[in-house]
Order: C-alpha cells, then sequence, then structure tokens
C-alpha cells in the first residue's frame, strides 16, 4: 500500500511537474515575441530594455533557447554560460565608482593595464606627441569638439567628435591641436614591457657559503664540494 501511495504520489508531481514546464515554455516564447526584434542566420537583436523587465527566469531560459539555436552542435551550454551572456547585457551591474568619470581631464589615466593604456587629453593648446617613446601604436578617439594632427611637413589630419584615427608606432613626432569645441580625446596604446635582458641579468657563479652551503644554479660548479 505504501509503495502504490508513492507511485501515485510520484505520477502527480509529474503531471505538475509537466504542467509548469508547458506554463515556462508558452511565457517564453511570448517574451521571444517581445523582446527580439530580429532574427537571421547568425544572431538575433534582442530589444535589451524589454529583457530586463523579464522575470529571471524567463530571461534564463530564453537565452538558452536562442543559444542552443545559433549552436545547435554545443550541448554543453549550461548555467555559467547563461549567466554569463547575462551579465553582458546588463548594463546596470558596472560599478559607477570605478569605470565612470565626472570629469576626464589631460592628467586622468582611466585604465593602466599590462595589456593597454587609456589616457583623457582635454586638450585646451598644442601638444607634441612622439609614437617612439611610448613604442606602441596610438589610437585617439575624439569624443567632443574638433582636433587636428599637424605633422612636420605641415600636412594636418582632422579628427572630429565621433571619430577615430589610428597613429602608427613608426610614425614621426607630430602636433596635436585643438580646432574648435573644447575638444577632448582619448589616447589609447599599448604599456612597453621591460624585457629581461639574458645577458645584463645573469649572474656568473652567484654562490652563498654562508653555513657551508652553495646555492649557485651552475650543474658545473663544484665549489659546493
Amino acid at each position: 500500500n505504501i509503495a502504490s501511495a508513492a507511485v501515485g504520489n510520484m505520477c502527480r508531481a509529474a503531471d505538475i511537474f509537466a504542467e509548469e514546464v508547458a506554463y515556462l515554455e508558452e511565457q517564453t516564447y511570448c517574451a521571444r515575441e517581445k523582446c527580439v526584434t530580429a532574427e537571421e542566420a547568425s544572431r538575433f537583436v534582442i530589444d535589451v530594455l524589454t529583457f530586463q523587465k523579464l522575470h529571471p527566469v524567463i530571461r534564463k531560459r530564453l537565452l538558452l533557447q536562442l543559444l542552443k539555436e545559433l549552436a545547435p552542435g554545443h550541448q554543453d551550454i549550461g548555467a555559467v554560460h547563461i549567466e554569463d551572456a547575462i551579465d553582458v547585457i546588463d548594463y546596470k551591474k558596472y560599478n559607477k565608482e570605478k569605470y565612470y568619470f565626472e570629469q576626464v581631464n589631460s592628467n586622468t589615466t582611466i585604465i593602466n593595464s599590462s595589456h593597454f593604456v587609456i589616457k583623457g587629453v582635454d586638450l585646451t593648446d598644442s601638444i607634441r606627441v612622439v609614437p617612439s617613446l611610448t613604442g606602441s601604436f596610438i589610437i585617439y578617439f575624439c569624443t567632443r569638439g574638433e582636433a587636428q594632427i599637424k605633422l612636420n611637413n605641415k600636412e594636418t589630419y582632422s579628427i572630429k567628435e565621433g571619430e577615430t584615427i589610428l597613429i602608427p608606432a613608426s610614425m614621426e613626432d607630430f602636433l596635436l591641436e585643438p580646432v574648435k569645441g573644447n575638444p577632448h580625446l582619448l589616447e589609447v596604446f599599448m604599456p612597453q614591457i621591460e624585457e629581461e635582458d639574458a645577458y645584463l641579468n645573469y649572474h656568473d657563479h652567484e654562490h652563498d657559503h654562508e653555513h657551508g652551503h652553495c646555492h649557485c644554479h651552475d650543474h658545473n660548479c663544484n665549489c659546493g664540494e
């Protein structure tokens, strides 16, 4: 009797679970109709504002559905991938104090990592830039106004708000000049990495004979004997 009752409870639980899954599938379909504004062979366009208003469960189910359609051969899409995808489009998750600056001026280094450096340049006067000193290409993003690059042969290249210009590392020094509108630029370049000099950093027969021990790394050394 106990076993038969347990089987009956499991069957009823399975029916309830199936109803809930069907309901979630229906809600996910409705959410897709509202959020996905375009569907192509290799991408989906999502209305982020509408997506963020969905219940967290529906958001996850919808993203899982879309990811599986984009990569049908991959069966290992898990919760971690879904959470990462949600984080990417969650614009409220960033740390404002860390990434947002009320005022960015010429003395502000926004990011200084081992991969790249970003500086704010509030261009109030002409400045001379020497690319060879950075040992890297330089990218300028103009976020306000208009500036120009003047070469030594007097050629000029304008960069206006919303435009980007790439300076090769081999380029000669030039002047970065304001043109109009209190120009502000973001300067991006790769930091110099000091490589270890095999000759200068080689210490020939560094020994420590304290207490009669030799810490030499030369296998041919017999001074510890």
